[in-house]
């Protein structure tokens, strides 16, 4: 697995030398808006090596006050994004439904010029009778084109 940090401070995720995922994002929604990575001012990505760990972190400020720290961990083959907020932090609002978090990260998008193959479980909502429900469907498209909703 590669990780490659750019100039301006982005990230990519790839495998042989190829990007497969672009722009790490945070998304939070706090107090009826919704903060991303372009919402705080960011400090450079600084590296650590320990034994057989590598960790980069980078600060995130708004309004002149540090609040959150991102780090991309990587030991072995494995790869984990971690946050970890510096100060308070008030106002967050979501549910516990999984359609309306709080807070989501890491955030990545595929790189433009992959496919994709999405299929569709075909199962009913909940007022419909198990089993109920419907011949999955499956999709195949070029990220660039656009992913159906």
């Amino acid at each position: 697995m590669n990780l490659f940090f750019r100039k301006d401070g982005a990230v990519e995720l790839g495998f042989r030398g190829k990007v497969w995922l672009r722009g790490l994002d945070l998304y939070l929604r706090r107090a009826g808006q919704v903060l991303t990575l372009r919402d705080f001012q960011a400090s450079p990505w600084t590296n650590e090596h320990h034994a057989k760990r590598e960790v980069r972190r980078c600060r995130l400020s708004l309004n002149d006050e540090e609040v959150l720290e991102l780090r991309v961990v990587r030991e072995n083959e494995i790869l984990r994004v971690e946050a970890e907020f510096l100060a308070e932090f008030s106002g967050l609002r979501g549910s516990l439904d999984y359609t309306d978090p709080a807070v989501v990260l890491p955030m990545f998008f595929p790189a433009s010029d992959l496919f994709y193959f999405l299929c569709t479980f075909g199962l009913d909502g909940t007022a419909g009778e198990f089993p109920g429900g419907y011949w999955p469907e499956a999709c195949l498209g070029k990220v660039a084109e656009g992913v159906p909703r």
